[in-house]
């Protein structure tokens, strides 16, 4: 076996940034060993274990004064994977992007079958997407539990401020929440202070839904369709200003036929 051949790439640096270089360079801790008049630490290729040929490694010498000299031997080798009974990462993308837009196994075993017809990999494309809707169902049912056990003002408040920090961080920078879609919940409507500068909107499906709820307020069925039919309408404003002067024209106009009297009122305290 060949000895090993080191390469100084740096020295006199200081933990900081040390544990920069660490994560730049892809590597972890493969052993420490003490020495005379510093601290040797080896790190090898974080993935190793998928890429077992990777030779690269990194060894750092830990002085006495606080100090570090790095050195580097060969590089990293992620051509050649190790053996496995599991999907290949693509592939495994490929069939994750697919169940997230809605497909079924059936479907997607067609596609993987176009995609790469040399693999019989009929079993694992089941487990795969099975394994995803699973964990999408589980995201699902955490927010519908959080929500259902925890609708109350103050949760909202946290949820809102929540979102804030974590979009900043994730973006680098300021983000702030300009607009709120959702039902007419008491638990959004008591956060909205939160947010002082967003605009609260109702949900289309939520509007529809309470509108048909009340559809028994109108007796003539004829009459109740022309009505949806004229929020279908409204619902395609492209501006603010549109909006607000189309629900005024379409409220003095349900106004006029005394079938529609007690349906408009309801309508416009909502």
């Amino acid at each position: 076996m060949s000895r090993r051949t080191w390469q100084e790439i740096s020295s006199g640096i200081n933990k900081d940034y040390l544990s920069t270089l660490i994560k730049q360079h892809n590597v972890c801790t493969y052993r420490t060993k003490p020495c005379k008049n510093y601290l040797s630490i080896t790190y090898k290729c974080s993935e190793y274990k998928k890429f077992p040929a990777c030779s690269y490694q990194l060894k750092v010498k830990q002085h006495v004064d606080g100090t570090y000299q790095l050195y580097s031997s060969s590089c990293h080798n992620d051509q050649q994977r190790a053996n496995s009974n599991r999907l290949l990462s693509p592939i495994l993308d490929n069939i994750r992007q697919m169940t997230e837009n809605g497909l079924t196994v059936v479907q997607i075993k067609k596609v993987m079958k176009v995609l790469h017809p040399d693999l019989f990999i009929d079993s694992k494309i089941k487990s795969a997407v099975e394994y995803k809707q699973q964990q999408n169902r589980c995201r699902i049912e955490f927010i519908e539990g959080l929500y259902s056990r925890y609708e109350s003002p103050e949760t909202f408040k946290i949820f809102f401020r929540g979102i804030q920090i974590w979009a900043s961080a994730i973006n680098n920078q300021a983000y702030t929440i300009s607009h709120v879609m959702g039902d007419v919940a008491a638990g959004i409507t008591g956060a909205m202070c939160e947010l002082p500068l967003a605009r609260r909107l109702m949900c289309w499906a939520h509007v529809i839904r309470k509108v048909r709820g009340r559809g028994t307020l109108i007796k003539n069925k004829d009459k109740f369709l022309l009505v949806e039919q004229d929020i279908k309408q409204l619902q395609l404003s492209f501006s603010d200003q549109i909006f607000v002067t189309a629900a005024n024209l379409m409220n003095n106009k349900w106004k006029l036929d005394k079938d529609l009297e007690k349906f408009t009122d309801y309508f416009e305290q909502q």
